[in-house]
Formats: structure tokens, sequence, C-alpha cells
């Protein structure tokens, strides 16, 4: 688990149990924008969320979702956010481990540490391979 500063909550963005954030990661310095899930508060009508504020520090992890495109790539790590208050992420990652045929573990340029990737359909990618997906940076497993 890493610890990061919220340094916006997108309210416009925030509905139901969803949120939107840009975040900073207090080891790597990096600014990322993710989704994740607060389970405990139901927010309606894009209302501003009571329990978290910009500057507030949040713990978690870090991985890409909802994947739905992906190939195998032969090119540097790399990652790039380029929809404005958006946790849509390209990024290339190398695998690591292999859980089962929808989640891999990856090391990234995202952070320095190795992350979790959720396919949304079965994929066949070996230890050693890098990959570029498009999916979702979420913050999840938050305490």
């Amino acid at each position: 688990m890493r610890q990061f500063t919220i340094i916006n909550l997108y309210s416009d963005m925030a509905c139901e149990y969803d949120r939107v954030a840009k975040i900073r990661d207090a080891v790597d310095n990096k600014e990322l924008t993710v989704h994740f899930i607060e389970y405990d508060e139901y927010l309606e009508d894009k209302k501003i969320t009571p329990k978290r504020k910009q500057g507030d520090l949040i713990t978690g992890n870090v991985n890409i979702d909802l994947i739905s495109y992906s190939r195998k790539e032969e090119k540097e790590l790399i990652h790039n956010q380029s929809i404005p208050f958006s946790p849509h992420i390209e990024a290339i990652i190398e695998v690591s481990q292999i859980i089962d045929k929808f989640t891999l573990i990856a090391n990234t340029s995202i952070i320095s540490e190795h992350i979790t990737i959720n396919f949304e359909d079965e994929v066949d990618y070996r230890v050693g391979d890098k990959v570029l997906v498009n999916g979702s940076l979420e913050l999840c497993d938050i305490v």
C-alpha cells in the first residue's frame, strides 16, 4: 500500500460511490488521475464529498482495470493520461507475474512498484511480455 496526497477531487464526476481525483504519490512524487470507490458514502446529484478534501492523505494500491484494448509491444515502459480530469490511461507494461486469464502483475512507469492489471477479456500474455493497455487507473484497497 502506498500513500498519496489528494490534489483535487472532481466533484462534477462524483456520483453514487464513484470518485475521480488527481493524487500525488508520496514516494515517486508523480501526479496521477484515478478513480476509486467510496463504499460508505453515497452521493447524489454530483454533490461534493464531505469525507475527503484537497490535501488529505489517502492510502491504497494503484492498478489498471477496465482494459478494453491490449496488444504486445516492444517499446519502453511509458504511460499517458491525455484526457483531462479522467482516469483513462494508456500504458506499456511489462508482465512480471500471471495471476489468472484476466489478471497480471506488472512493472510500469506509473509507480515504482508492481501493480495489478485487470482485463475485461481473457488474455494470453507471458512473463516478460511488454503490453500496451488502454484502461482506467484505479486506487483500490483504500484505508
